[in-house]
């Protein structure tokens, strides 16, 4: 078939839709390269790094420091009336011995008269199973078997009533353990209740600045040791056993010149020794709680005009109530009796 050869024209009219296609093309790839070189790309579910300008200025670090204006909160109690006259304390008994002659416990500690303050009963059950606890591991433990043919061990406790005021009282306990042979541990224990409150006083209770107590407390004490100790005087032991830790001064008691704190056996000492220091209230004034029951102590706040009984005190009378159902344990003879000793300081079964 015979066909008609196209025109230039006619050529050039079939070409112009395709230019037109290919124009546009170009266009649109050149806007969008625009686009994405204009702006920066977004990607969603990612922070962007924050660049060294984002990070804001900087300034020199400061040291911090804390100061203590008054002690941390504590749980309110309730607060009790004091009587007007001086609480009346007595000395009481606990001897249990073993059926066999295997052991023998003779415990003197101190009991309030109930009535004579408020919380008299309260604080006679915390006394009393304190000393419950010592007989028992002492008769449960090694002293249940007897160390030599014929021999009983002993277990004998002692107090000493190291204050005695309308608000406050401490005492100082001993135990001494003779189940060891060539041996004789002693342990001991000190006791400082608030009798407003029937609480007893925990060290950090008294100070405003507790690590800055045992600092002064550290200081103390090994200086006043120095001189008690003479030729004993061993500069490592003491050093270890008078460093800033509540262990190490674990047995504190309250007195009218200072605190009184007694070390263990072989604390500062090469020996079965339990040597004993005063810290002067005046070393410890600056961290006291001046709003404190202890601080009238230190002449901080005014003392309240009443009668003492201490170390340096007159003794208090005794109690006359008997002690009943106190618990001897099975197959021993127990018994809980009152003494008619003073409760001063050395009378406690001394």
């Amino acid at each position: 078939m015979f066909h008609r050869r196209k025109s230039v024209g006619d050529r050039v009219r079939d070409f112009i839709p395709v230019l037109t296609l290919v124009a546009l093309g170009s266009g649109a790839v050149a806007v969008a390269m625009y686009i994405l070189v204009t702006f920066a790309p977004v990607v969603i579910g990612t922070a962007p790094s924050p660049s060294p300008a984002d990070t804001g200025p900087t300034f020199p670090v400061v040291p911090s420091y804390a100061i203590v204006t008054e002690p941390p909160s504590q749980v309110p109690v309730a607060t009790a009336s004091l009587p007007a006259n001086l609480p009346v304390l007595g000395t009481r008994r606990l001897n249990e011995q073993d059926p066999a002659g295997v052991w023998d416990v003779s415990l003197a500690y101190p009991e309030f008269r109930t009535g004579s303050t408020p919380w008299a009963t309260q604080i006679n059950d915390e006394i009393f199973a304190l000393e419950r606890s010592q007989a028992d591991r002492f008769e449960q433990g090694p002293a249940a078997a007897r160390q030599q043919p014929g021999r009983t061990n002993h277990l004998t406790g002692t107090y000493a009533t190291e204050l005695l005021t309308l608000r406050l009282v401490s005492f100082t306990l001993s135990w001494t353990d003779d189940s060891s042979p060539g041996h004789i541990a002693t342990t001991v224990g000190t006791l400082n209740v608030d009798l407003a409150t029937g609480q007893p006083i925990g060290f950090d209770d008294m100070f405003v600045d507790p690590d800055g107590a045992l600092q002064i407390l550290s200081t103390q004490s090994a200086d006043l040791l120095y001189y008690q100790l003479g030729a004993a005087w061993d500069q490592t032991i003491a050093t270890q056993g008078t460093s800033p830790t509540h262990a190490n001064f674990a047995n504190w008691a309250l007195t009218r010149d200072g605190l009184k704190v007694t070390f263990d056996q072989y604390q500062v000492v090469n020996g079965e020794q339990t040597p004993s220091v005063l810290v002067p209230w005046s070393a410890l004034v600056p961290v006291l709680v001046t709003t404190g029951p202890v601080a009238s102590l230190a002449g901080v706040a005014p003392v309240q005009p009443s009668p003492t009984a201490g170390a340096s005190g007159s003794p208090a009378p005794s109690s006359s109530a008997a002690v009943s159902g106190s618990a001897a344990p099975s197959g021993s003879a127990g018994s809980a009796v009152a003494s008619g000793s003073p409760a001063a300081s050395g009378s406690g079964g001394e």
